[in-house]
């Protein structure tokens, strides 16, 4: 390096966090089942997140969803399109599974 310049290395503290958290813990990385979800109009989905660190918060772009513990309910909506669900670890680790909501 030249003389007066200084190394500056960003580590993103979530990232750096969750990841330092499972790895101690011994813990598996967070995995959702289904990962894709092809569905009709007004239909309901069953889903299950194993591994990470519960509790776990599920949000939904579009439609509606229930949540307890690691389980949640998906209601599609009554409009075709496209939605997601986020599911979030108590670390911030999060993972995300694409909806095609079709009539």
């Amino acid at each position: 390096m030249k003389k007066g310049f200084k190394r500056i290395v960003f580590i993103s503290f979530l990232t750096f966090t969750s990841t330092t958290v499972a790895k101690k813990a011994g813990l598996k990385p967070m995995i959702v089942e289904p990962q894709f979800l092809d569905t009709k109009i007004d239909q309901e989905h069953h889903f299950i997140v194993q591994g990470g660190v519960a509790p776990y918060k599920f949000k939904t772009s579009y439609g509606m969803i229930r949540y307890q513990d690691n389980e949640a309910t998906y209601v599609a909506p009554l409009d075709a399109g496209e939605a997601t669900i986020t599911v979030i670890d108590a670390t911030g680790a999060s993972k995300i599974v694409k909806i095609r909501i079709s009539e």
